[in-house]
């Protein structure tokens, strides 16, 4: 009888610990970024973690964020990403509204563009991205994505690619898409993982039926994985972006940014697919402040026929991790970047992967 009471009171202390650290998470600050596409951006930011039901404790944090911010390229950008995490993980959903008044860098076509002919277009889009999802198995997850971009693109190089050349897209035009995803999800954290796999595998098609100005498909496959030993963590990620039909250029797969390919800029290398490996290993350092080094390679090509004469990118650097929400694992990332062509900086927030 004793024995049985002491495993309910023990159960029920338990229960409240458990409540009292799955709190909700409210951070707002201003917000200050920096890559190497925008320069330094100032603004207000903030992220809110939260539980839909404080008695599910299977279900990770969903959370909402929020910037508004003007870059010194005077370039806007509000975004509102979300991922909402329901009935003990079964079901969840994740995408973003934004508006972008945004400079784009575009070196040409392919494998082969060369850094001389950089130039740059300015374009104003609206974007709502949705990912419907419902466990279908253990750690499998089916649904569906939903698309869609709105480019305007209102300024061009004067006798630049763009102005002189047929590109598909050079006005910019309205991109819908919609079509099924499936994923696995065995992370022991979604926001900054040590441990477990994740694949995502989705392909959609976009077409003037569903409101795209353009009629193109696209396969794309995120998978990574994640080790760890004494505090230690390997965290590799293979991403492929393969797109068909009449892909706008400003569509086509990209090399570069703030998470694939670090140290080129976003777009340096487009085509119709892109190849990206890339391997990172963190550790911690001082009570919130971690290290992070990556190396990472990639290749763009028009078509899988070209892949055995494909060019192969690499990149290569380290970072530093600063942790503002231990539980969540939610984090400033610091890196610093080298390429064949260049080195680059970013100051922003989440990992690269």
């Amino acid at each position: 009888m004793f024995s049985q009471e002491g495993e309910t009171v023990i159960a029920t202390q338990e229960e409240d610990t458990l409540k009292d650290e799955r709190k909700n998470f409210l951070i707002g600050f201003p917000a200050a970024f920096y890559t190497p596409e925008t320069k330094w951006g100032f603004g207000a930011g903030g992220v809110y973690n939260f539980y839909l039901n404080e008695n599910d404790t299977i279900s990770p944090s969903s959370q909402l964020q929020l910037a508004v911010s003007y870059t010194q390229r005077k370039q806007v950008l509000i975004y509102l990403p979300f991922n909402l995490y329901m009935k003990e993980w079964t079901n969840l959903v994740e995408g973003e509204f934004g508006y972008y008044d945004y400079i784009f860098p575009f070196y040409g076509v392919g494998a082969n563009s060369e850094k001389a002919d950089f130039e740059n277009y300015n374009s104003k889009y609206f974007r709502f991205q949705m990912d419907a999802l419902k466990k279908v198995k253990k750690n499998i997850f089916g649904g569906i994505r939903y698309w869609i971009d709105t480019q305007d693109i209102y300024r061009i190089k004067e006798e630049g690619i763009l102005d002189l050349n047929s590109v598909l897209g050079e006005t910019g035009g309205i991109i819908s898409g919609l079509g099924p995803v499936l994923r696995l999800d065995k992370r022991d954290n979604i926001y900054s993982t040590t441990n477990g796999s994740y694949v995502s595998l989705l392909y959609q098609r976009f077409d003037k039926l569903i409101g795209s100005e353009f009629n193109f498909g696209r396969v794309r496959i995120d998978a990574r994985k994640f080790w760890s030993h004494k505090k230690i963590t390997l965290a590799g990620q293979f991403y492929s972006d393969v797109n068909w039909g009449d892909v706008p250029f400003f569509q086509k797969a990209k090399l570069g940014g703030t998470k694939k390919l670090r140290g080129y800029l976003q777009g340096r290398y487009i085509d119709n697919i892109s190849l990206i490996p890339q391997l990172e290993i963190r550790r911690p350092i001082w009570k919130r402040i971690g290290g992070v080094g990556f190396i990472s390679t990639g290749s763009v090509i028009s078509s899988l026929e070209d892949l055995p004469k494909s060019k192969w990118r690499y990149s290569y650097g380290a970072g530093l991790r600063y942790t503002l929400d231990k539980e969540k694992r939610l984090k400033v990332r610091v890196d610093y970047a080298f390429t064949p062509e260049g080195s680059n900086f970013y100051f922003t927030i989440g990992e690269a992967f």
